[in-house]
């Protein structure tokens, strides 16, 4: 094991090992409420700094009174190697509680499933096309066409029945605090 990865490593057993703020989003019309805490993943859509709307979708590092910070969180680290993180996906985004538009929270059980059900499709489809070769007279354009088309209509299926997009909005009661 080199040093980054021990360094990873233990960054993240740190992280999660101590007690945390969590947010809590309440919609009190609805009676619910959804608590997300470091380790939980968030999809958001939020106000960003010219006032367009961006989307992120990351694990959340911390929380503080004003902000959530998602992402790979390292503030040792100098704005360059910042930078070639977020080139290979480990960036962070400090989010503002008030900015925040829509949310999502995402159990580690809901991204295994996908993960998973992505998989099976991709392997389906593989063996699907092996039978398709040897136990068919199609041509091998009709072939790859099907196999294509059932991976792909798989993949969609999972994509609206797993979706990854916002789906409770600020603007219909919901609000966020933090709490210890």
């Amino acid at each position: 094991m080199n040093k980054k990865t021990a360094f990873l490593i233990t960054y993240f057993l740190l992280c999660f090992g101590m007690q945390a703020q969590t947010l809590v989003f309440i919609n009190t019309e609805q009676n619910k409420i959804i608590k997300a805490k470091p380790g939980n993943q968030l999809s958001l859509h939020y106000c960003g700094y010219l006032g367009q709307t961006e989307s992120y979708k990351q694990t959340i590092s911390f929380v503080t009174d004003s902000s959530v910070i998602l992402g790979l969180y390292l503030p040792k680290l100098s704005s360059a190697q910042n930078l070639s993180l977020a080139g290979l996906g480990l960036g962070y985004k400090e989010i503002l509680l008030r900015d925040i538009l829509v949310f999502r929270r995402m159990s580690i059980g809901r991204t295994l499933l996908k993960s998973t059900l992505g998989v099976g499709a991709a392997l389906a489809s593989i063996i699907m096309l092996n039978q398709l070769y040897e136990h068919s007279s199609l041509s091998t354009g009709a072939k790859i066409g099907i196999s294509l088309g059932v991976g792909l209509g798989t993949t969609y299926l999972i994509n609206v029945f797993i979706s990854d997009r916002p789906k409770y909005a600020m603007k219909d009661g919901w609000r966020v605090e933090t709490v210890k």
